[in-house]
């Protein structure tokens, strides 16, 4: 991009170390950002997001002794009043392989291993103005894919273009565009994860009809299929409308019910709750899919249905 015009850009400075906070907040300025929003503490964090939007968050990922990334994985995931796409550049406060995971399983854009400097967070501003990658959708997560290949049996999850507020305010685009195309992509966001919801709910139904093969019983196994199940019930009414959610609850809640006698009763449950359970998650996951648009079906691999049908 040839013009660096950051002055529209809101950004959010979350650092608990005064001296570097200072320093990138007045190189942020002298770039041509407006002056950072900067905060110290988890708490203020929190309150920051919840005040306003933020077109760009850049924070430490431990605030005060509190572990920041699975607050910016509820973001990522639009369970908050922000809009889940501000790119987020974490500061990484440890180095630690399953600390980096848990960070990456937030869904940044980026990350910067502290103490950086203000060249080091404008160049990486620079480039996720030029570029944003794809975002991935799964069950869990919605944000950057950054595998770098597939597990052995795992299928791939849908990916999909997200727009970039960073790069989007440097072209001065109009508010009620901005607004449209935040709105817009959050609503698909989330009908991507409602469609992972249903192929994760067919999943479990499988695998729990082959823990109950004569050679496959693990009574723990069992119970973690069923509690997922129970799981992504719980947070399925966040992805739904006010229609749709009217349509499904009443299948959730009977589905919730089947998986709470199966954890009861175990391996002694009979054909006919069995029956049941794999009933009520296949009438569900065709209401859920049958409230998707095509678009998002068809990402997924989904046959496209014809006109005529």
């Amino acid at each position: 991009m040839k013009q660096t015009d950051f002055g529209s850009v809101r950004l959010l400075l979350a650092l608990e170390n005064l001296a570097i906070r200072q320093a990138l907040q007045n190189a942020l300025q002298h770039e041509g950002f407006q002056r950072p929003i900067d905060v110290a503490s988890y708490d203020k964090l929190l309150a920051a997001v919840e005040a306003q939007p933020f077109d760009v968050i850049v924070t430490a990922t431990d605030l005060a002794g509190q572990f920041v990334p699975p607050f910016l994985g509820q973001l990522r995931r639009g369970a908050l009043i922000h809009h889940p796409l501000p790119v987020i550049v974490t500061l990484l406060t440890s180095v630690e392989a399953e600390y980096v995971t848990q960070v990456i399983d937030c869904g940044p854009d980026d990350m910067l291993q502290l103490p950086i400097s203000s060249g080091q967070l404008l160049s990486r501003l620079t480039q996720l103005a030029e570029n944003r990658k794809l975002f991935v959708v799964t069950s869990d997560y919605v944000g950057p894919d950054r595998r770098q290949t597939l597990r052995p049996g795992t299928a791939a999850a849908p990916q999909t273009e997200v727009p970039n507020p960073l790069q989007m305010r440097m072209m001065r685009l109009p508010e009620e565009t901005f607004l449209f195309e935040m709105d817009a992509c959050a609503r698909k966001l989330k009908q991507m994860r409602l469609e992972r919801f249903a192929f994760e709910l067919q999943w479990l139904l499988r695998a729990i009809r082959q823990q109950f093969l004569p050679d496959q019983k693990d009574a723990e196994k069992l119970q973690t299929f069923c509690e997922r199940i129970k799981t992504l019930l719980i947070h399925m009414p966040a992805l739904l409308n006010a229609e749709d959610k009217a349509k499904l609850q009443p299948l959730s809640d009977k589905l919730m019910v089947g998986a709470n006698i199966v954890l009861k009763n175990g391996f002694s449950a009979d054909a006919t709750v069995l029956n049941g359970v794999a009933g009520l998650v296949n009438l569900l996951t065709q209401a859920m899919l049958a409230s998707l648009p095509a678009d998002i079906l068809e990402a997924a691999g989904y046959p496209k249905v014809s006109a005529g049908k």
